[in-house]
């Protein structure tokens, strides 16, 4: 059987765990004995199969439903329908960048190159159009314009999708957007992540801020706390609200150009 080795932090005294969801707290029931020395077995019989049951019932339920949805399509319908919309953006994306016609008339420019007609090719003057560039009427770019604002709404969806799945899903999307990990293990993006078992027998966990206010609070604030440990978490929180924000204005360019998605 293999031996585990177990890590403490000198500074503080606590152990480090790798797997928080396998932590001997001395009480050891026949799930935990199961999850501890055979780990495929627990998995298929807590993950594997009753998920092969979910699935079936949700088939079922698509093929017999008129609307064709199961109850996890409308439990999730944000994500459920995510993917039918990102490949219709992609498809029409690659399409106007092969033989577009038009785009939305935001995109426009005041006139053409060397266009020396007063009101441009829009009907108003230079400075009109600057003023109204200013107070957003106006973005400017033609088609470059318009297929860069497709790529916002594509990596909107995107980033809705892949950027809390599987690690390979999330390296995938880091990859195809050329973007920098922000939860990559490094030391500038380790943080703590403490755990507790509470009076009640349940497991809590907190970062720093929460865990140094129980420290402070012999008696607990919801009733009496014991500190199992930590675990170490990467992530760069900054980066992650960067990528959220450009993802929620590419959603809001999704909802503002919906009409104009047709060539």
């Amino acid at each position: 059987m293999k031996t585990e080795t177990i890590e403490i932090d000198p500074e503080d005294g606590l152990r480090i765990y790798e797997d928080i969801f396998g932590i001997d707290d001395g009480i050891e029931g026949f799930g935990d004995f199961m999850h501890k020395y055979f780990r495929p077995i627990y998995h298929l019989f807590m993950h594997y199969i009753p998920n092969l049951r979910f699935k079936g019932k949700a088939y079922i339920q698509r093929l017999a439903r008129r609307n064709h949805l199961s109850d996890s399509d409308n439990w999730n319908a944000c994500y459920s329908m995510a993917p039918g919309i990102l490949k219709r953006l992609r498809a029409f994306r690659d399409f106007s960048q092969q033989h577009g016609h038009g785009y939305p008339s935001y995109f426009s420019e005041w006139g053409y190159e060397g266009c020396t007609d007063k009101y441009g090719g829009l009907g108003i003057t230079r400075d009109k159009y600057e003023q109204a560039k200013a107070r957003g009427v106006y973005g400017g770019g033609e088609m470059k314009g318009w297929h860069d604002a497709l790529n916002e709404m594509i990596f909107g969806f995107e980033y809705h999708l892949y950027s809390d799945g599987t690690d390979k899903q999330r390296d995938s999307f880091f990859r195809r957007w050329s973007l920098s990990d922000p939860y990559r293990e490094t030391e500038e993006n380790l943080s703590w992540s403490y755990i507790y078992d509470t009076e009640d027998r349940s497991r809590m966990f907190c970062g720093r801020e929460r865990h140094d206010e129980i420290q402070r609070d012999s008696e607990g604030l919801y009733g009496g706390y014991h500190i199992l440990g930590k675990s170490r978490t990467y992530i760069n929180s900054e980066e992650v609200r960067i990528l959220a924000e450009r993802a929620q204005k590419g959603m809001e360019l999704f909802g503002k150009f919906y009409w104009n998605i047709w060539d």
